[in-house]
């Protein structure tokens, strides 16, 4: 490029392979690009000394080469961001406490009240014994009694008793005018025992005794203990049994036919026979109808039962 334009070829070409010791320092310059220039460095004191070109190797640098160029590309100090602005959400409000349940309306069981027991289980025979001394002995004899209910109850033969839903439920049956304070033994107008059956994967209740010391309001009571049963139990069906207690003309065992009569009344139906313990009977079945002839099947709540032994 440059070496036959500037016309001394042959005193650079002896300084480039070592012939001549008039050999020019190679300088170093910083510019803005990168390219090879040839530079004449004087050697000697006089003017007729030769010159010789010598490569000067510049280098490109971050900083042009013009004065406002160079002020525009200076580094500038870093422009301080400022934080982003946290806003805090207000807190989600919080849902009301729930309300407390309104008291349930007492159930309305027709000419009847149901009130429970309320005594410890070893004082429920005592007090069981006690009321059948007012029972008519059709009515004692057509349902269970204390031997059947004692072995459900847990208190005979070391059977454990029944509990948490499964286990027996006792009412005493009194006139809607009277009051729970008068429901006892000695003035109770009635009594029904009943539970919680499963049976083929459906649930339904067994009304075990069923008893009135007045057989002239037997139909009454037969519907306020209905009522009360699908009112409190999930089930879909009602069963009684009814034991023979009767005889008819030709000797053969019945039931007692106004008990049964009563119950017929309320839409129970023959469901099949029993025989237990050498005794016949028969088993009533009252399926579940649709309100407002029967209450709505109240919801069944899952639960556990916790034993803490020694």
């Amino acid at each position: 490029m440059g070496l036959e334009s500037c016309g001394h070829r042959s005193a650079l070409t002896e300084a480039a392979f070592g012939y001549s010791t008039l050999v020019a320092p190679v300088r170093m310059v910083l510019v803005s690009d990168l390219q090879a220039k040839w530079e004449v460095s004087s050697v000697g004191e006089a003017d007729s000394t030769p010159k010789i070109l010598t490569p000067v190797l510049q280098l490109a640098t971050a900083y042009p080469k013009g004065p406002a160029e160079r002020e525009a590309k200076k580094p500038t100090a870093p422009v301080q961001q400022e934080s982003p602005v946290i806003i805090e959400e207000a807190p989600e409000a919080q849902a009301p406490p729930r309300p407390k349940p309104a008291p349930a309306k007492e159930l309305d069981l027709g000419a009847f009240r149901a009130f429970p027991l309320g005594v410890p289980e070893t004082a429920v025979q005592e007090l069981f014994e006690e009321y059948l001394q007012r029972v008519p002995q059709p009515l004692v004899q057509s349902t269970e009694g204390w031997a059947a209910l004692s072995v459900l109850q847990g208190g005979s033969d070391g059977e454990l008793p029944q509990r948490g839903p499964l286990a027996l439920e006792w009412f005493w049956l009194a006139r809607s005018a009277a009051s729970e304070a008068t429901a006892s033994a000695a003035s109770a107008a009635g009594l029904c025992v009943f539970r919680l059956q499963r049976t083929c994967g459906r649930m339904v209740g067994q009304l075990l005794h069923f008893s009135v010391v007045d057989m002239e309001f037997l139909e009454e009571a037969v519907q306020s203990v209905k009522t009360l049963m699908f009112a409190r139990l999930p089930i879909t069906s009602i069963r009684v049994t009814l034991w023979c207690c009767e005889q008819t003309e030709d000797g053969k065992p019945r039931v007692n036919l106004e008990l049964e009569a009563a119950l017929q009344k309320q839409f129970f139906k023959w469901f099949q026979f029993a025989n237990q313990r050498g005794q016949r009977g028969k088993v009533l079945n009252r399926p579940r109808a649709d309100p407002p002839m029967d209450p709505e099947m109240p919801l069944e709540v899952p639960s556990f039962e916790l034993c803490l032994g020694q």
